[in-house]
C-alpha cells in the first residue's frame, strides 16, 4: 500500500445485490449526465474554501486523523493511505462540489460529506486490500480464507478440490496452519 493503492479510494462489497441480465440505461438520465460532465470539463481555475470549510478541514487534519484513525488502523499496509487521506478528502470534496455547482468554492458541507465517505471505507480496508502484501502465499491465504468464510464448515478434501490448480497438499496444509 505505499504507491498506487495509497492514492486511490478502494470500495468493496461483500454481498451481491442481485443480477441484472440486461441492464437498461435511462436515456434522460444519460443525457443529463453527459451534459453535466461537459459543463464540468469546462470549469477552470483553482478552488477556494469557505472559512467554515477551512476550520472543519483543519481540525480534522490536525486532530482527528492522528487521534482517531491511527489507533484503529493497525495494519501496516494502510499507513501510507492514512498519510494521504487528507488529499483524498480534498479531491472527493471537489468532486462533490462540481456535482451540484459550477462555483469552485468548497463549503463545509462538501468537506464533511467527503470525510464521512472516507470514514465509511475505513472498516473495510482489510477486505479491499485483500491479499496485497509481500508474502508469496498471501493470495492463497486470502482465497482459502474466503472459501472457508463462504461455506462456514469445509473439509480438507473439499478445500483440496477447490484449490487443486493453486496448491498441492503440502502448500494447502501450510496455508491452513497459517490461518489457524
Amino acid at each position: 500500500g505505499d504507491g498506487f493503492t495509497s492514492r486511490i479510494i478502494m470500495v468493496t462489497g461483500q454481498e451481491r445485490k442481485g443480477r441484472v441480465t440486461f441492464p437498461s440505461i435511462d436515456p434522460t438520465l444519460y443525457d443529463q449526465l453527459r451534459s453535466d460532465l461537459e459543463i464540468i470539463s469546462l470549469l477552470r481555475g483553482p478552488f477556494s474554501w469557505s472559512k467554515e470549510a477551512k476550520r472543519l478541514f483543519s481540525y480534522w487534519y490536525e486532530v482527528v486523523i492522528d487521534e482517531e484513525y491511527h489507533p484503529i488502523v493497525t495494519d501496516d499496509r494502510f499507513i501510507s493511505f492514512l498519510e494521504r487521506i487528507h488529499i483524498l478528502a480534498i479531491k472527493t470534496a471537489m468532486a462533490i462540489r462540481v456535482a451540484y455547482s459550477n462555483d469552485l468554492i468548497i463549503e463545509a458541507d462538501d468537506i464533511q460529506l467527503a470525510i464521512n465517505l472516507l470514514e465509511e471505507i475505513l472498516p473495510n480496508l482489510k477486505t479491499a486490500y485483500g491479499a496485497l502484501g509481500r508474502s508469496k502465499s498471501a493470495p492463497d491465504l486470502d482465497r482459502v480464507l474466503g472459501q472457508i468464510k463462504k461455506k462456514g464448515v469445509v473439509s480438507l478434501s473439499e478445500l483440496q478440490k477447490m484449490n487443486w490448480r493453486h496448491l498441492d497438499s503440502f502448500a494447502l496444509t501450510n496455508v491452513l496452519l497459517t490461518i489457524s
